[in-house]
């Protein structure tokens, strides 16, 4: 987790990414994974990372649920 310069539509300021990215990088797993993740705080001040969890359905759980 780090600040870098980026530049959107002609605009450029500084944001919070991960791995240099922003948003940060997408992790797909599935159910019953397990999963660890490290994460190195490169920012001066105290920083808090909110995970956005997704769940995908496949067409056959869609279709169950219209059953």
């Amino acid at each position: 987790v780090e600040w870098k310069t980026i530049t959107r539509i002609c605009h450029t300021k500084p944001l919070l990414t991960v791995n240099g990215q922003y948003p940060g990088p997408t992790i797909a797993v599935q159910e019953g994974d397990e999963v660890a993740i490290k994460v190195t705080n490169r920012v001066a001040d105290n920083t808090t990372i909110h995970w956005l969890v997704t769940p995908i359905s496949t067409a056959k759980e869609d279709h169950e649920h219209f059953d």
